[in-house]
């Protein structure tokens, strides 16, 4: 009798630990900037339009339940399912984990295109690894970074009383940040640009696989983002906008309000002028902030999208900067600075088609 309980014991915990190997849904919500459900517009039985939610879901072959009108995988990691306008649930098959029912918080509307991040166990939502490809003739070559989550929020931007500064063009003002976005767990290697852009390409001062690219110029960044973009089928990668840069240093969600980003300490998580005037060092050697983020403080300065124009005390949603400016933005101190341009809150311009010595670049990455 008691090696028959012993048995069921151990058939039960095993499926006990089966099912709770299951998809769990990371984000749900509506893109606005999103245009595909109009510009590859389906419509139902009565021809009306339909809603489309994008799922990003890293498991071949998955199969959808709803009220659905057409579903086709995209990619290895993403489906575009059609859904009829006022559906309020979606239900995901696969062949390795269980059925996953996911309720809409509210019922899907037709004509809009929604966002639904589903992830597997193990993984984490709060870092996403991005895998890069192409085919160089010899073959499929694979790249893969890390990027790290900010949740999207509102912060003060700029100034404040822990900066212990009053720089003219960075007065202190409120930021919202309306969208979640990754940002690169680290600046872009050296070992990334060369993948990119080719060996030839990178001109950088030390050179090191996993150190920082510098040595370039904001146009150059450009080039890169361009050609990264050709190397993935989900997403779009970026400068940061200078809001989504400070947000991220200064812990984005879990910010802690300290001088640098991580720190009241300099050395504890940059290098710059005082312990590292040769140049710069590997990533990932100095401590991270609050969100895993290394080296935005020192090492080399990291590019922005925005132009650079001064601050206003105003309150603000998704700032990009004025239209067009003599100048853009650069961010973060670099190994030939003092540790007060390490700040999260300094600003220095950058020009578009000037190559620098301790200039690298760090990317965002957005569905």
């Amino acid at each position: 009798m008691k090696r028959i309980l012993t048995l069921l014991y151990l058939v039960a915990s095993s499926m006990s630990a089966v099912f709770c190997q299951t998809l769990k849904v990371a984000d749900f919500h509506i893109d606005p900037s999103d245009i595909t459900a109009q510009a590859e517009q389906v419509s139902d039985l009565n021809g009306e339009p339909c809603a489309l939610v994008k799922v990003s879901l890293s498991v071949p072959a998955a199969v959808f339940e709803g009220d659905i009108i057409k579903q086709e995988e995209k990619g290895k990691s993403e489906y575009y399912v059609y859904l009829v306008d006022g559906s309020n649930y979606l239900t995901v098959k696969t062949d390795d984990y269980p059925v996953l029912r996911y309720d809409f918080p509210e019922n899907v509307k037709g004509n809009n295109t929604y966002v639904l991040d589903i992830i597997r166990p193990g993984e984490n939502p709060a870092k996403r690894t991005i895998t890069l490809k192409f085919d160089d003739g010899t073959g499929e070559q694979i790249f893969k970074l890390d990027m790290i989550l900010c949740k999207a929020g509102r912060f003060e931007m700029g100034d404040t009383p822990e900066q212990n500064s009053n720089e003219s063009d960075a007065k202190a003002h409120w930021v919202r940040l309306s969208k979640d976005y990754y940002i690169g767990e680290t600046e872009v290697t050296q070992d990334l640009w060369e993948f990119v852009m080719g060996v030839d390409a990178n001109q950088s001062i030390i050179k090191g696989a996993k150190h920082p690219v510098d040595n370039i110029s904001w146009n150059q960044a450009q080039d890169f983002i361009a050609g990264i973009n050709k190397m993935i089928t989900l997403g779009n990668f970026r400068m940061p906008t200078e809001a989504e840069w400070e947000y991220a240093a200064r812990g984005a969600h879990k910010m802690t309000r300290t001088r640098f980003a991580g720190s009241d300490d300099p050395g504890e998580v940059g290098w710059y002028y005082d312990n590292s005037p040769q140049g710069s060092h590997k990533v990932k050697e100095k401590k991270p902030n609050e969100i895993g983020i290394y080296d935005m403080s020192g090492n080399v300065w990291e590019l922005c999208s925005d132009f650079k124009e001064d601050f206003d005390d105003k309150e603000v949603t998704d700032p990009k900067g004025p239209a067009t400016a003599k100048r853009h933005v650069r961010r973060g101190g670099a190994y030939d600075t003092n540790d007060n341009m390490l700040r999260v809150a300094y600003r220095h311009r950058a020009t578009a088609d000037r190559v620098e010595p301790s200039v690298g670049l760090r990317l965002v990455w957005t569905r």
